[in-house]
């Protein structure tokens, strides 16, 4: 697993296969996303972000994508781009 330098955090977005029906009897699959769960912490990270914690985004954030597949996709952000975790005390 990829170690995030400094202040910055891995953050894993699972993405949910959404069946579409086009027309009846065909099918078409699109992934939506889910939650994003933190997946490491960078070594100078203060704000105690853990992994495991589900966090939302500021608005107009730009993530670095690291890896891109049809189940996920792994971004880098820096920990002030959080605006707030929604599993604080299950993981604390």
């Amino acid at each position: 697993m990829l170690k995030p330098v400094g202040s910055g955090i891995l953050v894993k977005i699972e993405k949910e296969k959404v069946k579409i029906e086009l027309m009846p009897g065909s099918t078409a699959a699109s992934p939506k996303p889910r939650e994003a769960i933190v997946a490491a912490v960078g070594t100078a990270t203060a704000f105690g972000l853990k992994v495991g914690h589900s966090v939302m985004f500021h608005e107009g954030i730009k993530p670095t994508l690291i890896e891109e597949t049809d189940d996920y996709s792994l971004i880098s952000v820096d920990e002030r781009q959080i605006l707030f975790i929604k599993n604080w005390e299950d993981i604390a």
